[in-house]
């Protein structure tokens, strides 16, 4: 069988010898691909975890059958990503897309300050609420001092509030 994307008929082997593996749960798809996924998702049973990677693949992916996903953003707003998380289990794109484009969109801009700093963006505004965040490891883009600022700000304005 081909696969989309061009990603090769080699993943069929592979996700067979991973879902013997008994401390191997699932993997992380960041493919964007949701034809992709359903092809590799109907090779395993419902006990190997299929997780969509970002916010956009888990928007087309979570209501098409899949049922996890990971996003570093959850980190500023777990709340609106837990909602998410439970329309688009629920099939529910509508609101799925709601709470993202309220509660989720406006925190992910920090990443978008400038191109490459996906990574190191989301440790600046760790950084910028008195967490844990430090530099990022080569090949990533460092933020630039101009830009600490800008990536605090959004940070301070729309992450939620912790207990």
């Amino acid at each position: 069988m081909a696969y989309p994307c061009g990603k090769g008929d080699f993943w069929p082997d592979v996700l067979k010898r991973l879902v013997k593996l008994p401390n191997v749960m699932g993997m992380k798809d960041s493919s964007g691909d949701v034809k992709f996924s359903q092809a590799l998702g109907s090779l395993v049973g419902e006990e190997f975890l299929w997780v969509a990677g970002g916010e956009g693949h888990a928007q087309k992916t979570l209501p098409a059958g899949g049922r996890a996903y990971t996003s570093t953003v959850a980190t500023f707003v777990p709340t609106a990503c837990h909602e998410s998380w439970q329309h688009g289990v629920a099939s529910d794109s509508k609101r799925m897309q709601a709470v993202y484009n309220m509660r989720i969109a406006p925190i992910v801009k920090l990443r978008e300050v400038k191109p490459g700093y996906g990574i190191s963006g989301i440790k600046v505004a760790l950084e910028a609420l008195g967490r844990a965040g430090g530099p990022v490891r080569p090949p990533y883009t460092q933020v630039q001092k101009e830009d600490r600022e800008t990536i605090a700000a959004i940070a301070r304005k729309h992450a939620e509030k912790l207990p």
